[in-house]
């Protein structure tokens, strides 16, 4: 007899030994096994006292406003309107867009979160952060959470589909203010302060992404103290001069405080009030068709921005740019997204100090009605570099020196990139 032969009646073998040691051990199927036990119904459930719930409450919106409160009712149309609104998710983006807008105005970096920011609010942001360079001040700030975040109140228009989402947010950060030196002039990087925040949200009833859908409309620090306004401290002071004081205590009358000026004024300075003509005066020939002052001059009398050393440093022409763009021979038109494209690009890859070269323009004036300006490029790019988009790159416009091609050309100094 063949190996194979004998190998194959050996496994036929131990098959059948595991079949009958299986049919023992689990046995057959012979019609007398106990019937699956049935499930409880509805009505057993009431003969055991038990009551079957349909509905009830959102928890979705009773676990952050009360129920049955104005705040429910409005979400409660919110949800009804969209239905994949969501207040837990909801929260979680506001969480996110306050921690964001938070320390993007520790940094002093508005750019990012400007679409989030109301108007007001942006241009409060930027007066404040204006204000810190102008004093050499910078802040170092780490976001460590969130102790708290909870709904406030909310409102909710149905004519326009549009809700008010006021959130109480509690967060926790080390941050210190240091000079220009660098040195620590306030706070402790190990100790941890707490800021709260009355945050008010703006959201549609469309199907939109709840955070591209928040719009921070005010911010209110609840823990700032309030200052009198002008009308109150000459009330006060009036209340005073009639009143004895006692102890023969002489009074003290606080001097109204400077105000304070606009961040548009120092971004768009206003400009010189035009000259006296008297009839009969005959007019200069050699006389400029700009009324407004030379571009160097409003330049060189802009606020400083950057640091003085190294402004003194680029106006000696002792920097050298990290790039350049030569804007010769193109119209308004074609210059103006080539500077965009230039200067957003440079700033990206984190240039510091970049060369836009305009050229000196040519005397088009042909004596007709209307006067051609000297030099349209000139005059146009420093412009251009004041508006959106390019203010959030540009930090300082300084007029190039001699060797880098005088006044046909400026030096662009970038905001640091984070």
């Amino acid at each position: 007899m063949n190996s194979p032969i004998i190998q194959l009646i050996v496994l036929a073998g131990i098959a059948v030994f595991l079949i009958l040691r299986l049919r023992n051990v689990l046995g057959t199927r012979e019609g007398f096994e106990k019937p699956p036990a049935p499930l409880p119904t509805n009505e057993s459930a009431k003969r055991r006292g038990l009551e079957v719930i349909e509905g009830g409450p959102d928890r979705d919106i009773v676990d952050h406003v009360p129920e049955g409160s104005e705040s429910a009712k409005a979400l409660a149309r919110m949800k009804a309107i969209d239905r994949n609104f969501n207040v837990g998710e909801f929260l979680k983006g506001a969480r996110a867009a306050y921690e964001m807008i938070l320390m993007a105005f520790e940094r002093g970096e508005l750019a990012s979160v400007k679409p989030f920011l109301s108007q007001e609010v942006y241009l409060a942001f930027l007066e404040v952060i204006e204000d810190r360079k102008q004093k050499g001040l910078t802040i170092d700030a780490n976001f460590v959470g969130l102790a708290e975040i909870a709904l406030h109140e909310v409102e909710f228009d149905e004519a326009t589909n549009e809700a008010d989402v006021s959130i109480r947010f509690q967060g926790e950060l080390t941050s210190v203010v240091r000079d220009a030196s660098g040195e620590i002039v306030e706070g402790s990087l190990n100790e941890i302060k707490r800021q709260k925040d009355m945050d008010l949200l703006a959201r549609d009833g469309q199907r939109r992404s709840q955070l591209a859908a928040c719009r921070h409309r005010r911010i209110i620090p609840m823990r700032r103290k309030r200052q009198l306004s002008s009308e109150e401290r000459a009330l006060w002071d009036l209340v005073a001069q009639r009143t004895t004081p006692m102890h023969n205590r002489p009074v003290r009358h606080e001097p109204a405080p400077a105000p304070k000026p606009s961040v548009r004024d120092a971004i768009l300075p206003e400009p010189p009030a035009i000259p006296v003509f008297r009839v009969g005066q005959k007019a200069s020939p050699h006389r400029p068709n700009d009324i407004a002052a030379p571009v160097a001059v409003e330049l060189n009398q802009a606020p400083l921005q950057m640091d003085k050393r190294a402004h003194g440093k680029l106006t000696k022409g002792r920097i050298e740019p990290e790039g350049r763009i030569d804007l010769h021979g193109l119209t308004l038109s074609e210059a103006h997204p080539e500077l965009i494209s230039f200067i957003l690009s440079a700033h990206a890859s984190g240039k510091r100090l970049v060369l836009v070269i305009t050229g000196k323009g040519k005397d088009r004036d042909e004596g007709g009605p209307i006067p051609t300006r000297l030099g349209v490029l000139r005059h146009q790019v420093p412009q251009w570099l004041r508006l959106p988009p390019l203010m959030q790159a540009v930090l300082q416009v300084v007029p190039a020196h001699i060797r880098h091609g005088g006044h046909g050309a400026y030096y662009v100094y970038l905001r640091r990139t984070r």
